[in-house]
């Protein structure tokens, strides 16, 4: 039961930074997508 418990607070945190990773990927792509399509307005403007 020790053992267990040990390794439980650690796959929390693993899953957490894991979690966080991911939101953080996506954001950036969806602002990399989001400038995209604005350099593509402007080219399009112009």
């Amino acid at each position: 039961m020790k053992e267990c418990s040990a390794e439980f607070p650690t796959s929390i945190a693993f899953v957490l930074d894991y979690t966080k990773n991911a939101l953080t990927d996506t954001l950036s792509q969806q602002l990399q997508v989001i400038n995209f399509l604005r350099a593509s307005k402007m080219i399009l403007i112009f």
